[in-house]
């Protein structure tokens, strides 16, 4: 599912099959956003979700690879997951509930670098289940009116830092390039946006236009 432009409708996107590719969708003012599902690998890839009632981008089960997501003012939790995998460069923001929820066990683990969370109305990332096993680097929690993290400690390699975005307000989240996360040392750029145009900047100034 690539390339696509939905709004104004019940499920953005849904797609469950053996192998779940959903990339570069603009998907906003739905009841839900993206949800995706499988057994054999989820990629959820460099999509713009904006202002939808309930939940942004939801994916689960196996070989998650959640990654360059901008996921703005949605009613409830910006992304959920459950399954192993990645959860990667995204950035979370302005969302009524958590940027991240995470809330199943699996052996394999998941890894989650490199995200941040912005102002949302509960926490920067909910761990609802705690035998979650978890892999934390260079996350930027920032004003979460709740608080960075819930059902475990904030890890040592994690931020709380002002993204200096340039407009968040219009939905510019390209950082000014006076951001301390366009190139944090040790993680290289943070979020889904950097300072200059990319693929996934593309889809937002295209979201700005409709």
């Amino acid at each position: 599912v690539y390339d696509n432009v939905v709004e104004d409708c019940d499920t953005g996107i849904y797609a469950g099959t053996i192998h779940v590719w959903v990339a570069k969708n603009v998907v906003r003012r739905c009841r839900t956003g993206i949800d995706a599902y499988s057994v054999g690998g989820v990629s959820v890839l460099e999509n713009v979700v904006s202002d939808i009632a309930y939940g942004g981008i939801t994916a689960g089960e196996d070989g998650l690879d959640i990654r360059d997501n901008l996921v703005i003012r949605c009613g409830m939790d910006g992304i959920q997951f459950y399954g192993g995998g990645t959860v990667s460069g995204n950035t979370s923001a302005l969302n009524g509930h958590s940027g991240i929820l995470a809330w199943n066990y699996d052996a394999s683990g998941i890894y989650i670098q490199r995200n941040i969370a912005y102002k949302n109305t509960l926490f920067g990332i909910n761990w609802w289940e705690l035998r979650i096993s978890a892999f934390e680097s260079c996350n930027n929690w920032f004003d979460n009116q709740a608080g960075a993290v819930f059902g475990r400690p904030l890890t040592g390699g994690d931020l709380s830092v002002d993204p200096l975005f340039c407009d968040p307000d219009s939905g510019d989240f390209h950082m000014d390039s006076a951001s301390p996360l366009a190139d944090w040392p040790g993680c290289g750029q943070i979020g889904a946006l950097g300072v200059n145009s990319g693929p996934t900047a593309t889809l937002v100034q295209r979201f700005a236009a409709g």
